[in-house]
């Protein structure tokens, strides 16, 4: 950034000297948007149905800008489907450049939700439009990081009678 005088020695056709000719140039650094994903802390243990999957991701802005960055979150299971509740499972940031901060994001088990070992995915998005994150500039995936397990159902009890069988 700065501005700066640049000057040239002008010839003619027939390499006769002619003159000296100045400009002044006016450079100026351009504003950039970019992040990082510095640690993820993962989640680990087994959840079922209703609990909330809870990780920590650490992002730093690397850009020059001031800027307010979406940090999204995303799970997948034995089905291979990733699952974001539908989209709400992102958080919003604002980070001065080369500021770093942790950001909770969370996942709740839902009822449908097979049961088996999940990957993680966490993203940085410049942006978000109407719910969608757009922009992509960071991920990091893992795998097999926690378990979904089946909700506990109620117990069945089978009485045999000397003449019919009865189930409660």
């Amino acid at each position: 950034t700065g501005t700066y005088e640049i000057e040239a020695e002008a010839y003619d056709e027939n390499d006769e000297y002619s003159g000296t000719a100045s400009w002044t140039v006016t450079v100026e650094e351009v504003d950039t948007t970019d992040a990082s994903i510095i640690d993820v802390e993962e989640p680990s243990g087994e959840f079922t149905a209703s609990d909330s999957v809870e990780t920590t991701v650490e992002v730093e802005n690397t850009g020059t800008t001031d800027h307010t960055f979406y940090v999204g979150y995303s799970v997948r299971g034995s089905d291979s489907e990733w699952r974001d509740n539908d989209g709400s499972t992102h958080e919003s940031v604002w980070l001065a450049p080369g500021e770093e901060e942790e950001v909770d994001v969370e996942w709740e088990v839902e009822d449908a939700a097979p049961t088996g070992e999940y990957d993680i995915w966490t993203t940085v998005y410049a942006d978000e439009s109407g719910g969608q994150l757009e922009d992509r500039l960071a991920s990091e995936q893992r795998s097999d990081v926690f378990d979904v397990e089946s909700s506990n159902s109620a117990p069945t009890i089978d009485a045999d009678s000397p003449s019919t069988q009865t189930t409660i």
